[in-house]
């Protein structure tokens, strides 16, 4: 299949600051790329979601309540790597 990767923040869901995130706030869910999202699914598309979020403790958890709740396909969430 084909993989696609999506960033969390700013793309999945709405993001007030682009330059910052802040880890006790997720913002609203961006309907048009939820759908797009399982639209790929669909296709048959592998998906990865990833975060910067994820080196956060307890992102991980919240972040999967997040997708699950909001039905949103997926097959691995990973880190993205910490900017150097």
């Amino acid at each position: 299949p084909i993989t696609i990767a999506v960033d969390f923040d700013g793309t999945i869901v709405e993001q007030e600051n682009k330059d910052v995130v802040v880890p006790s706030e997720i913002g609203k869910p961006k309907l048009n790329a939820i759908e797009t999202l399982r639209r790929l699914r669909k296709e048959g598309f592998k998906i990865i979601i990833q975060s910067g979020r994820l080196h956060w403790k307890g992102q991980r958890k919240i972040i999967l309540k997040f997708l699950n709740d909001n039905q949103v396909p997926f097959d691995v969430l990973e880190a993205k790597n910490k900017e150097k």
